[in-house]
């Protein structure tokens, strides 16, 4: 059953893209709206890691093959950045059936309160967090919220995504109490945190 249901989702997508481009991660690429800051050296440390670990890539890309192109799709479909399509790679790793320490779980990694306030159902026999089509669909609503929370700042709304939107209004309000500009660079985050936007 779950391969019938991974091979649908390959088809629907692969229907669609057909006619989009020939190459996916082409696309996403086409797709990107975020200022990557490239010029940074948080973003160059993260480049350095990828470009030295090319074999993760690559098994993560052989991984990610049966979601991608459904993720591409709706990303595309709600005008989102593709740069989002690519989330789940720092998630899971593109594995839905990821289950972090903390008790996280999905390939988009929510926390069973944070699901449970997205509308993701959980019970004995069923964790919508590894459901690909439920997740994927909660995840992009709640950064679509994240955004709009944050006046449109796609930086803040994935630093929100990564360590809570109540952990960004606090750094925003402490910078604004000192006077410190509110741009996610300029916000003191959790250190173990600093690094998923830029990786991004």
């Amino acid at each position: 059953m779950r391969l019938l249901y991974l091979g649908l989702l390959t088809f629907i997508a692969s229907c669609h893209f057909a006619y989009a481009s020939n190459n996916l991660w082409e696309y996403i690429a086409d797709n990107f709206q975020l200022d990557h800051q490239a010029h940074r050296k948080e973003v160059k440390e993260q480049i350095r890691y990828f470009q030295n670990n090319q074999a993760y890539l690559k098994r993560v890309a052989k991984q990610a093959q049966p979601y991608m192109y459904y993720i591409a799709q709706i990303v595309e479909k709600r005008n989102l950045p593709g740069e989002l399509v690519l989330l789940p790679i720092i998630e899971s790793a593109y594995d839905p059936f990821a289950h972090s320490w903390v008790g996280a779980a999905g390939l988009w990694q929510f926390m069973p309160a944070t699901a449970t306030d997205a509308g993701v159902k959980q019970n004995w026999w069923y964790d919508g967090r590894r459901d690909v089509i439920v997740s994927t669909e909660a995840a992009l609503n709640y950064l679509s919220y994240l955004n709009r929370l944050f006046s449109k700042n796609w930086n803040l709304a994935v630093a929100g995504y990564n360590c809570g939107e109540g952990s960004v209004q606090r750094a925003i309000r402490y910078n604004k109490a000192h006077h410190i500009k509110t741009d996610f660079w300029s916000l003191k985050l959790p250190y173990e945190k600093r690094s998923y936007v830029p990786r991004l």
